[in-house]
């Protein structure tokens, strides 16, 4: 007989929307901390900034720190969100002293962690070595032979185009936003079980049915803490909670507000990647070209001929010298206007390209960073870069 809710074993489409449906329906909440973060602009929550731009944690304020548990992982979060932690798990080992909440639940009697933050460049990495894999399979596949880099773009980049249309990222900020980046590699993630996020039934079970659970919703709002609603082993550090911006404070005194903490504990991730961008073009061409093609040729005094022809093969340092960074930078904004399903006129991409490359002429990180503000606004451009220019100075 069917489960009434998604286990993790495979659905058909409308038998998996409507057991989806029913688990919504079932977990709806008054908690204000009880979040859909696949809704809206949560989705992004703690990977974009207050100008949408993709962002990825430092610690020049809060240090990542480990937490006791009872996996063989070490599993860290930033240092103020392990303090909160703490306070929460101490909270419910006095309750069980007392005998207030139930003593019998997997997850909610003694909070234990079993993950937290996730390296995003490490996840990132791994994504574009199977990417750039992909690409040399479909070289050999389709039978395509180039014989330096720009032949490479010219007959790669529509491979390249449908992927990103089919929802594969190619760049770093947008990965970042996709859905293949998960919320740890904010630093503000702990979470308490192991259950697969693809089965609502155990998490129906495990949670939404615990006695224990409304306990445990009231703690976690009461030490800063969202719950994500889809995956409730998931807590979530509301950093604009009055709660979490005194746990910070105990950490780092000169944070005021939570747009201080996401201009001063997060990087703009465009100007750091631009490197990286360059260096992942490089060993695409690389991984997919032939270093010798054999190519027949007829003639009509000496007849067919087999000529031997080498590949352009260069080191990294004579990729970069050779195209220079406008010629990057210029490929870079054209794969993001792909990435982002920008809505803007072919004139007004042209219009930002070339001031852009104007001001990229000056500071190119600027210039990276500016774009990025421009490429991820929720707002239609002005026609101007310099307001965003400023805007991009003040937040660093």
């Amino acid at each position: 007989m069917s489960k009434p809710l998604l286990d993790g074993s495979t659905s058909g489409v409308k038998e998996a929307f409507r057991k989806k449906t029913l688990f919504n329906i079932l977990t709806t909440s008054n908690y204000n901390n009880l979040i859909d973060f696949n809704f809206a602009e949560k989705q992004l929550y703690g990977r974009v900034n207050r100008l949408y731009s993709p962002i990825v944690n430092n610690e020049s304020l809060f240090d990542l720190v480990s937490l006791p548990s009872t996996s063989d992982r070490n599993i860290v979060a930033y240092n103020f969100v392990v303090h909160a932690f703490l306070q929460l798990q101490n909270k419910f080992k006095i309750k069980l002293q007392k005998a207030e909440i139930s003593a019998k639940e997997t997850f909610l009697s003694d909070l234990v962690a079993f993950d937290g933050y996730q390296n995003p460049e490490g996840i990132y990495e791994s994504y574009t070595q199977t990417y750039s894999e992909a690409m040399k399979e479909i070289a050999r596949e389709e039978k395509i032979f180039f014989n330096d880099f720009e032949e490479f773009l010219d007959k790669m980049i529509p491979f390249i185009e449908n992927t990103i249309k089919s929802g594969k990222p190619f760049t770093f900020p947008a990965f970042i936003k996709d859905k293949k980046c998960p919320i740890n590699v904010s630093g503000l993630v702990i979470e308490i079980g192991n259950i697969d996020p693809s089965n609502d039934m155990d998490k129906y079970k495990e949670f939404y049915s615990s006695p224990n659970w409304e306990f445990y919703l009231n703690a976690c709002n009461t030490y800063g803490f969202m719950v994500d609603a889809n995956n409730p082993q998931r807590l979530v550090a509301d950093i604009g909670s009055p709660t979490m911006l005194e746990y910070m404070k105990l950490f780092n005194s000169t944070i005021v507000s939570t747009t201080d903490f996401l201009n001063r504990s997060y990087d703009l991730v465009g100007s750091s990647y631009f490197e990286i961008f360059k260096f992942f073009l490089f060993n695409i061409y690389n991984n997919s070209r032939r270093i010798k093609r054999v190519k027949l040729t007829e003639n009509l005094n000496d007849g067919s001929k087999i000529e031997i022809i080498n590949t352009v093969s260069l080191t990294f340092a004579q990729f970069v010298k050779k195209y220079g960074n406008l010629y990057f930078l210029k490929l870079y904004i054209k794969t993001r206007f792909l990435e982002e399903e920008s809505k803007f006129t072919e004139y007004e991409k042209n219009s930002i390209i070339n001031e852009t490359l104007e001001l990229a002429k000056f500071d190119i990180l600027l210039a990276v960073d500016s774009f990025e503000v421009i490429v991820n606004q929720t707002f239609d451009y002005s026609g101007s870069l310099s307001y965003i220019t400023h805007r991009v100075k003040k937040m660093k």
